[in-house]
């Protein structure tokens, strides 16, 4: 048996190593574009500022160490050169994420729209566009941060953008089901919000960093992608599950975003779902009143806390996460594409997933 990995030891190196690329990969990048206004420089310096935010950087780990165990080294160039692309897709996603769902916060500081609304003094509609447009930023960095690797075949850089447009895609339509969702205007299925979940949280968490690190180093794509989603779909999912638990019951000083966001937003998550099919009349009315409600107070997350937690919606959703974390833990340990070492990376880094408090 596999001696016992910390996923977080095995992989904090990394977390480390990574802040100097992503820093180089701006700076060479913006050094290259030409004569540009003050906006255009604040626009790069948020970008910069906001990947580069105290993080685990668990995505770019997890592509460098998979890129790294499948050659034989440790905090390779070209490992960390993905890794940083990697961070930098997260971040892209998170930017538009965070005016989707109009959150002041990420990671405990204001989100671009916020800081551009004090930088420029402008509406919440200007600052909106111009937030999906530092976004916007980031997405054409990482496709040059791809094609700037050095010592690995171009051939494999190719194969990792389509893979990356290809799982990128499916988060944006995961996305959209996102907005789509909502309680009491569409009859939604238990079905659907696991796709969804698949879709959002499940390709580009971990099996777009996985695959990504392996086919760099040259291993078959088909191969490296059927075991990456053996793993990184249910353990994607039991991630979610987690998050969308943290959304609601979460420490603010560790999560870094209100709990209020989600409540406000209307997130029409597993737990809302299976609260809404055990709830009593009086209880459906609260939620239908309190989701989306951009008002929504703390006494009313108060409310909306209780009904999750009384008709045994936290209990069922948690454990469902347990679940679909056994299902990635087996297909970690269980894949030849990898060592066994770095599939009790795998397992352990599904395990705190579903621990968590950030």
């Amino acid at each position: 048996m596999a001696r016992e990995v910390q996923p977080y030891k095995a992989l904090a190196g990394y977390s480390d190593k990574l802040d100097p690329v992503i820093a180089h990969v701006y700076d060479s990048f913006a050094a290259q574009l030409p004569q540009h206004s003050r906006l255009a420089s604040w626009a790069l310096e948020q970008g910069k500022s906001y990947t580069l935010r105290p993080s685990k950087r668990v995505r770019g780990s997890l592509a460098a160490a998979a890129y790294d165990q499948a050659t034989d080294q440790k905090y390779s160039e070209a490992g960390l050169r993905l890794g940083a692309a990697i961070e930098i897709v997260q971040n892209y996603l998170l930017i538009v994420d965070d005016v989707i769902d109009r959150s002041a916060t990420r990671r405990g500081l204001p989100s671009i729209h916020k800081l551009y609304q004090e930088f420029s003094g402008s509406s919440e509609r200007e600052a909106d566009m111009m937030a999906i447009l530092v976004g916007e930023l980031q997405g054409q960095l990482v496709n040059y941060t791809i094609a700037s690797i050095e010592g690995v075949s171009d051939g494999s850089k190719l194969t990792i953008m389509k893979m990356l447009a290809r799982d990128l895609t499916i988060t944006d339509l995961a996305q959209m089901d996102d907005i789509w969702q909502q309680f009491g205007i569409r009859d939604i299925g238990e079905e659907e919000l696991i796709r969804k979940y698949e879709q959002k949280s499940s390709y580009y968490s971990f099996v777009n960093p996985l695959v990504c690190g392996l086919v760099l180093a040259d291993k078959d794509a088909e191969v490296a992608r059927k075991e990456a989603e053996l793993f990184g779909l249910p353990a994607g999912i039991a991630f979610q599950l987690r998050d969308d638990y943290l959304g609601v019951f979460g420490d603010m000083n560790q999560t870094g975003k209100p709990t209020l966001d989600d409540l406000r937003e209307g997130k029409y998550t597993l737990m809302v779902h299976l609260a809404a099919n055990s709830a009593s009349d009086e209880q459906r009315t609260i939620l239908g009143s309190v989701l989306g409600n951009v008002d929504a107070n703390e006494a009313e997350l108060l409310q909306f806390q209780q009904i999750l937690t009384r008709t045994g919606a936290v209990d069922a959703a948690l454990q469902r996460a347990e679940s679909y974390k056994e299902a990635a833990t087996t297909a970690a340990r269980a894949a030849t594409g990898w060592s066994s070492e770095f599939g009790e990376i795998l397992a352990g880094l599904v395990e705190f997933s579903v621990r968590r408090t950030a």
